[in-house]
């Protein structure tokens, strides 16, 4: 089995390797960085669909032809990269919810698309108890009210 893994600044290739090395010895994985600098202004209606990704897919048209399945975090995954290989029958998005994959497409192929979703669930509810204690002690009113006094008790240049 061929396995391409776009790994980001979200999950690096480190993490990747890491994660893949037991499959490696028995499928072909192979793991590339995605390119942060390549500009990518969406222009088919299928990227313009996905949200929320890095990159380009035409990297990843580069890269995929022949994979099974594909593994990525935040690269988009259109249905010009879906094409690319006529063999892809997973996605793996490893986020919480797949929006930088063009689900449609994906289900019209017979692709399936798997995620993460509670991986942030820890990180989410540590945000929410943080927010309940800066409310229950008023720590977004006295920030706001020592900056604006602090603005208008400031000494002119002058003095």
């Amino acid at each position: 089995m061929k396995i391409l893994i776009a790994a980001d600044n979200g999950v690096r290739k480190e993490h990747f390797e890491i994660a893949f090395k037991e499959i490696g010895r028995e499928h072909d994985v192979k793991i590339i960085e995605v390119d942060r600098s390549i500009p990518f202004t969406p222009t088919s209606n299928s990227e313009k669909i996905i949200r929320e990704y890095v990159g380009s897919p035409r990297q990843l048209m580069q890269e995929i032809d022949g994979a099974d399945i594909l593994v990525v975090n935040y690269a988009p995954v259109t249905e010009e990269v879906m094409d690319s290989s006529k063999n892809l029958k997973l996605i793996g998005v490893t986020r919480g919810g797949p929006v930088n994959v063009d689900l449609q497409a994906a289900t019209k192929r017979g692709i399936l698309v798997v995620n993460a979703p509670e991986r942030t669930v820890d990180a989410v509810a540590d945000f929410t108890i943080g927010l309940m204690i800066a409310e229950a002690r008023n720590l977004a009113r006295a920030y706001h009210m020592l900056k604006t006094c602090l603005l208008y008790t400031s000494p002119s240049p002058r003095d």
